[in-house]
């Protein structure tokens, strides 16, 4: 791995598979026998010891120094070397990586595994492992340590810090280098083995130090490793076996082990069983051989041999059924995938198909597994010549950068990103996802916008549907991360750099939000696939489907296919994936053997349109019928019961003849001409709207210089959705029906044309946050232009917005409560007349001409709250006990408690309402179906007036009751656009006014500091300001500053000497009057201080209002530069002085 070595001799030591790395220079380094240490595998390290030849190491020796000073390895091709004191004799030697011992060290409680490298003079961490113990950028000290590899690539060294190792037992802390490492996580270097006085035992596979000893371990080995020695001393018979208990010197734990021994102990003719045992803490029982004809003994201080833990133990009975098992075993997620497969294959077909599946599951990717990419397209992005584009980073939460540095974690790991320093830059957001959790993307806004789009073409959606013809299986596949399973050029990876508070980063791999994204992605698919498009197979972008007439041409289908993205290592992601259907969704049609129909989705928002029920749901149908008229043969004809309903003064009365028309009217809008099929090169139009309750599209194509359409949409509005602003659903409608016609937008230019201006400048968004950020993200992978259409030509998009609302039960939804234009039979029902209880009860069709008495009777009963209320009162006649209603709601235990009120009258329910005056009348308790109609004609119609809450309230009050009826008139006036429109509100609440008492001069004055002002020639930048509460009478001093210093001395000198001390002093909470300098003072005097509240110069009324009039009148003499209002300030002075008083009504002069 490492470019740089040292060179030390070897010398003979009593224990030759040791070398020491004391704190002085080991002996060993001194020796004319060279050990040569290299590094050569580009993945792993490696150490040797070998001789080399004197004529070789002079030759190495006499090589020329490079220019750069910088060590190279000619044996490592992608390793990265140090650079170090020029006069080092460096050597190289080839090896092999499996003679690389690792050690298991631990770092902030995550643990790696580091290669013991003698041939390094520095340690080194990853990059990789540096970013997961999440230490930030700023924390690296810059260093001039140059790496570059054996071909003459530089590589980059992000900088240095101290990090603290632990190894067993004992903390190490050591200076390290962060640089990138392919596959290792760090590298223990000559100077920390000689800092800490390290010895390496090779043999014994162990380092060790004065206060520890950590196991090594080759590369496979795994950590799991332990040497085994004895308690005490044991004498082995002459060729004889025993059993012994050795000591386990390790954590192995209570596990399986293979025993082994050492070299040294077969070297006395010691032989230990390799055996598989049985681990109990730290003992093991095993047997030992003694081949020698005399007895041996076994010193308690010998290592004798190693365990290792293993991971699976296989037995000559369970191998076959392992075998067995394995035949036709699949991984959990591809056996779902089986089961999703149709249900009309036979046990043999899905045998079959079971069998492919485990043929290729390593295309599958797995749960929680890395994809990798292919070596098969880069995509690139051309920018032409113009500058970088560097957009500044967004500032986050706290509590979003955790979230951040997780998902950099993540991403480094799996090296889908990797350190940057790009000219480039552009910001990161968070959007937070439906389940809470967030998403995190990439605002690539400004880079598309100078990208060169690539024209690559797309296949035509009618050749490929007239392909499928004939066919009765068909596949859908689905890619995993398909964008990341594709590399970015190395000259534009770049221009992907995003900034984070933790750095900047780049992108190995393609990423979301480019715009040309999906032509690459074509381009890759149909170079994958091959001559397999058009006969085996269609490629849509990212939709694949495989097909075949029968079951063994479908499935020889799907293996070729299977078989291309092996090639190639591209990974599918099965949960996605669709194995032989008999029918199924393709480019927004559905395929079957039948052959190919209408996706139904696309006319399911007109077809399910529900009969009108007002005035208001027919103009919005005949809307977009209009819209359309021009298709529509004999429109006028057709549609005359209809327009015949908004006549006005007309009764809407739906008879059989406007059924005929609207059933009508909906086949011709979802059949040819209106809905045609969409061609290759006529431009698309996407119409979209949005209304307070749901969101609509219409999806059209301009074909032979006419607008026809191609599908339609629309979607209702949860309640989360219903609040957002107008722009955001506006905004949304774009985004759901670009997503919804993806298939037929994607990677083609369309329009998009909205009744909502502000979306016109939706890509000069600054700074979207939020969810506004994710659709911008969204749209960005689309080559889109947005168009402004006013309202009353955009018809066809907004009555689709509308089509799916009915009425909620939302008593503050201003849409369902806007009350239409033609309505009247509320307001012929609410006569403002009363009902008292002593007249005949045929008064009631008085006041309520719109429904009869069984359609109130009916509507009561309906009601969840009056119909069970009504059945109590027609059960019980006295009042029942409470337990009667304890389980049921609010609403009919807050009528139980008014028992004797209610009363039923022919059915229907009525309250005895008391007025203050003594009058009774009986009150309709009005269900819940038309208490929206209620409140609409007693507060929004002329005849009301918007009223107030109080008002509205006494008014329904008169005729009808229902329970919450004061919470539900609150919340409608609450949510009247015209009373918050016209209303104002009722005002900032002021206390009652004071006075301040002042019985004499001097007992109260009050002091200000006004300026800064133009400094004059004497210096002076500001004003001190005195006035007397009693006499009104006020002072001005120039001041060259405002400190406490100047401020006391001109107090005393110009206040207290001419006039005398006053009793209070009143100030603002300026620092000069809060000073200790300034307490002093007071107190010594005997002076009561006080101060004004922060913020709110009305305390200190008498000096503020001086301020502005002083200011006026020295404006009115000082010169144009403005410097001399010092000069002109005593006669200015006197002037006001002189000037009678307006609340003394005196002279003050006099």
């Amino acid at each position: 791995m490492l470019a740089l070595f040292r060179r030390y001799g070897a010398q003979s030591t009593p224990r030759k598979s040791a070398t020491t790395f004391g704190k002085r220079k080991s002996a060993a380094l001194e020796a004319d026998k060279p050990a040569e240490i290299c590094i050569t595998d580009k993945n792993r390290p490696t150490i040797q010891h070998s001789t080399v030849q004197t004529n070789a190491v002079t030759s190495d020796i006499s090589q020329p120094k490079p220019d750069t000073d910088d060590i190279l390895c000619e044996n490592e091709t992608n390793v990265k070397s140090l650079e170090v004191q020029p006069d080092v004799p460096i050597h190289h030697l080839n090896a092999t990586s499996d003679s690389c011992l690792f050690c298991q060290v631990s770092v902030n409680n995550n643990k790696f595994n580091f290669v013991i490298d003698t041939g390094s003079s520095l340690t080194i961490v990853s990059s990789a492992v540096f970013h997961r113990l999440n230490i930030a950028m700023s924390a690296l000290r810059i260093s001039n340590i140059n790496i570059r590899t054996a071909d003459g690539n530089s590589l980059e060294v992000f900088g240095t810090l101290d990090l603290t190792f632990k190894l067993g037992t004992h903390t190490f802390t050591q200076n390290v280098v962060i640089a990138k490492l392919d596959n290792l996580s760090g590298i223990f270097g000559i100077d920390f083995l000689e800092a800490n006085d390290m010895k390496i035992f090779i043999n014994d596979r162990c380092l060790v130090s004065p206060t520890n000893t950590t196991p090594l371990f080759k590369d496979g080995e795994g950590k799991c490793c332990a040497r085994i020695r004895m308690n005490s001393p044991v004498e082995v018979p002459a060729q004889s076996e025993m059993i012994i208990e050795w000591y386990v010197q390790g954590q192995m734990g209570k596990t399986f082990g293979l025993v082994e021994s050492t070299q040294d102990l077969q070297s006395k003719g010691l032989l230990i069983a390799k055996s598989l045992v049985k681990t109990d803490g730290d003992r093991v029982a095993i047997s030992v051989l003694n081949l020698r004809k005399y007895p041996q003994t076994l010193d308690s201080d010998q290592v004798l041999g190693k365990v290792q833990s293993v991971d699976e133990i296989i037995t000559p009975e369970n191998e076959q059924k392992n075998d067995n098992d394995n035949e036709c075993s699949l991984p959990d997620h591809l056996s779902k995938l089986l089961e999703g497969a149709s249900d009309k294959l036979s046990t043999e077909e899905r045998n079959q198909l079971k069998s492919l599946l485990f043929k290729y599951q390593h295309i599958f990717a797995a749960p929680n597994c890395r994809v990798g990419q292919t070596p098969l397209v880069e995509h690139r992005i051309d920018a032409g010549d113009y500058p970088p584009v560097k957009v500044p980073q967004r500032r986050l939460p706290a509590t979003q950068r955790k979230i951040v540095e997780q998902e950099l974690s993540k991403m480094i790991e799996n090296e889908i990103v990797e350190p940057s320093k790009s000219p480039w830059a552009t910001p990161i957001c968070l959007v937070r996802k439906k389940d809470q959790t967030y998403r995190f993307c990439i605002d690539f806004c400004r880079l598309n916008a100078i990208t060169k789009k690539d024209a690559y073409p797309l296949p035509r959606v009618d050749d490929f549907l007239e392909s499928l013809s004939g066919c009765s299986y068909f596949s859908t596949l689905d890619l995993a991360q398909g964008y990341w399973q594709c590399k970015m050029a190395d000259s534009d990876k770049h221009k992907t750099a995003f900034s984070t508070h933790k750095g900047l980063y780049q992108f190995n791999v393609m990423p979301f939000g480019l715009c040309n994204a999906p032509a690459t992605f074509q381009r890759l698919m149909e170079n994958v696939l091959g001559n397999l498009t058009w006969e085996k197979c269609l490629c849509y972008l990212d939709d694949i489907i495989i097909y075949g007439k029968t079951f063994s041409e479908a499935i020889q289908n799907l293996e070729l296919v299977f078989e291309c993205f092996r090639k190639v290592n591209l990974k599918l992601k099965p949960s996605k994936c669709h194995l032989f259907l008999t029918e199924g969704s393709f480019v927004g049609h559905v395929v079957s053997a039948k052959g190919v129909q209408c996706d139904p989705s696309k006319i399911e928002a007109v077809k399910s349109w529900p009969t009108p029920q007002n005035v208001k749901e027919v103009k919005s149908f005949l809307g977009l019928a209009g819209h359309y008229r021009r298709f529509i043969p004999n429109f006028s004809a057709i549609s005359f019961p209809l327009n015949r309903l908004m006549r006005k003064k007309q009764p809407f009365v739906w008879d059989d003849s406007c059924d005929s028309a609207f059933v009508k009217l909906k086949q011709l809008l979802t059949s040819s001409p209106i809905l045609a099929f969409p061609t290759e090169n006529d431009p698309f139009i996407l119409d979209t709207d949005a209304s307070l309750t749901g969101i609509g599209a219409v999806l059209s194509q301009i074909q032979n210089d006419e607008e026809v359409v191609i599908a339609y949409a629309s979607k209702s509005l949860n309640k989360s959705q219903r609040r957002y602003c107008t722009t955001n659903r506006e905004l949304l409608a774009v985004v759901t029906f670009v997503r919804h016609f993806r298939h037929f937008l994607l990677g083609r230019h369309f329009t998009i044309r909205s009744d909502h201006a502000s979306l016109v400048w939706l890509r000069n968004f600054k700074e979207p946050e939020g969810i506004v950020a994710r659709w911008i993200s969204i749209l960005d992978t689309f080559d889109y232009e947005l168009q402004y259409r006013k309202g009353e030509n955009h018809v066809n998009a907004d009555s689709l917005s509308r089509v799916s609302h009915r009425k909620c039960k939302r008593l503050d939804c201003p849409y369902c409560n806007s009350p239409d234009s033609d309505k009247n039979d509320v307001t012929k029902a609410v006569a403002y007349v009363t009902l008292r209880s002593d007249q005949s009860k045929k008064t009631l069709s008085n006041w309520v001409q719109s429904w009869s008495q069984d359609e109130i009777r009916q509507m009561q009963s309906d009601d969840l709250v009056i119909g069970p209320f009504i059945k109590l009162k027609e059960k019980y006649e006295m009042k029942p006990d409470r337990s009667v209603v304890k389980l049921m709601s609010q609403n009919i235990r807050l009528m139980y408690s008014m028992w004797e009120t209610f009363e039923i009258l022919e059915g229907i329910l009525y309250r005895k309402f008391v007025t203050e005056k003594g009058d009774t009348h009986l009150q309709l308790v009005a269900p819940m179906t038309i208490r929206n109609e209620i409140l609409t004609q007693l507060h929004d119609n002329k005849t009301a007036g918007h009223l107030g809450r109080d008002k509205t309230i006494s008014t329904i009050r008169q005729r009808f009751y229902w329970p919450g009826l004061s919470k539900d008139v609150k919340l409608w006036c609450k949510h009247c656009n015209i009373c918050a429109k016209n209303k104002p509100g009722p005002g900032r609440g002021k206390a009652p006014m004071g006075h301040v008492y002042s019985n004499r001069p001097l007992d109260r004055i009050t002091i200000d500091i006004l300026g800064p002002l133009p400094v004059t020639d004497d210096g002076n930048e500001y004003i001190m300001v005195l006035g007397d509460y009693f006499s009104k009478w006020k002072e001005a001093y120039p001041i060259k500053n405002h400190t406490a210093q100047t401020v006391a001395d001109k107090l005393i000198s110009e206040l207290i000497c001419r006039f005398g001390v006053p009793s209070n002093i009143h100030t603002d909470q300026g620092r000069e009057f809060e000073s200790n300098l300034f307490k002093i003072l007071c107190e010594r005097l005997q002076i009561n201080k006080t101060r004004t509240t922060p913020y709110h110069p009305q305390s200190d009324g008498l000096v503020e209002r001086f301020n502005r009039t002083l200011l006026q009148m020295l404006t009115s003499f000082v010169s144009e530069a403005r410097d001399d209002w010092d000069n002109h300030l005593p006669f200015i002075m006197m002037a006001y002085r002189a000037t009678p008083q307006t609340v003394q009504c005196v002279h003050l002069m006099s």
